[in-house]
């Protein structure tokens, strides 16, 4: 009888063990589904893409300004000397250090005064542009 109870508490522990590894399995594949749910409601989350209707718009836009323009920076050239001749000025005229940046836009070259008696141009210099004044 002795060997009979020893077969049956071995049967027993070998059932409970077993129980214990399908559980144990039961909920790492529960968590594992779990996670690939998640997971796959995130990417579904982060590639959803929201569509309108395209519509043809006439698109309008106006920019007004009155006063007197100003340069931060300005720089006068003057000469009291006679006799002698300006050879050379370092001073790049046109919107040259920006030019990239106004794609699609022109220089709009010298812009005279409304009484004709001197003229605002873009020029560059040592790598900063600026509206000079120059006048006859």
């Amino acid at each position: 009888m002795e060997a009979t109870g020893v077969k049956k508490k071995s049967k027993k522990k070998l059932i409970v063990t077993l129980v214990v590894i399908v559980l144990v399995l039961a909920v790492i594949l529960g968590a594992c589904s779990a996670l690939a749910a998640k997971a796959k409601k995130s990417l579904e989350a982060m590639t959803a893409m929201e569509t309108g209707q395209v519509e043809v718009r006439d698109l309008i836009s106006s920019v007004g300004a009155t006063g007197k323009v100003i340069s931060l920076r300005s720089k006068d050239l003057t000469a009291n000397l006679t006799g002698v001749e300006i050879a050379e000025i370092h001073v790049e005229v046109g919107d040259v250090a920006i030019g990239d940046f106004h794609s699609g836009n022109v220089n709009p070259g010298l812009i005279w005064t409304e009484e004709s008696e001197g003229f605002y141009f873009l020029a560059s210099d040592q790598g900063g542009t600026g509206i000079y004044y120059g006048s006859l």
